[in-house]
């Protein structure tokens, strides 16, 4: 059976529910950044608590509302092998460690963008870097055609996004 980490920020129940069934078709490890966050409703974490897939939480330091800095995604990633890596919330600080280590290694790995929306130009280092990142992975997973057009105008391959409405 194929071997897929899943790496996301926090168990939205959305996502819970998209897990448990690609659970039934792969060997799945969802990692999160974090338990949760505050402006969440923490409730969605005890939902389904009952799981088809293995659940693993980074250990790291708060950054932002809801994400993480952690150099526990590069040990986890070194330490485990994968057949297909998804990578959620590439503006991340622990995902951009993770893109940039598995650039390094030459591991392909897949984007999941979910519900980007267009927004005007935010200055050319920041331009440049969100560039870099979405331009580097193998696929994109993308919730719709304004999130595609938005992952080309970073430098996706129109051929290698895939649709997946959550």
């Amino acid at each position: 059976m194929v071997k897929v980490l899943y790496v996301t920020n926090l168990p939205a129940p959305y996502r819970i529910d998209f897990f448990t069934l690609l659970a039934q078709r792969v060997e799945l490890t969802v990692l999160y950044e974090r338990k949760s966050a505050q402006n969440r409703d923490n409730k969605w974490v005890a939902q389904n608590t009952e799981r088809s897939f293995r659940e693993i939480y980074l250990d790291g330091k708060t950054f932002g509302e809801e994400n993480t800095v952690s150099l526990g995604i590069v040990r986890h990633l070194r330490h485990n092998s994968y057949d297909e890596i998804v990578l959620s919330n590439y503006n991340s600080p622990a995902v951009m460690l993770a893109i940039s280590y598995l650039k390094r290694k030459k591991r392909p790995v897949w984007l999941s963008c979910d519900g980007r929306l267009p927004k005007p130009a935010s200055g050319r280092i920041k331009e440049g870097l969100k560039r870099r990142l979405i331009s580097s992975a193998s696929g994109w997973i993308s919730t719709g055609k304004v999130t595609s057009q938005e992952l080309i105008r970073y430098g996706a391959d129109p051929e290698r996004i895939r649709v997946c409405p959550f």
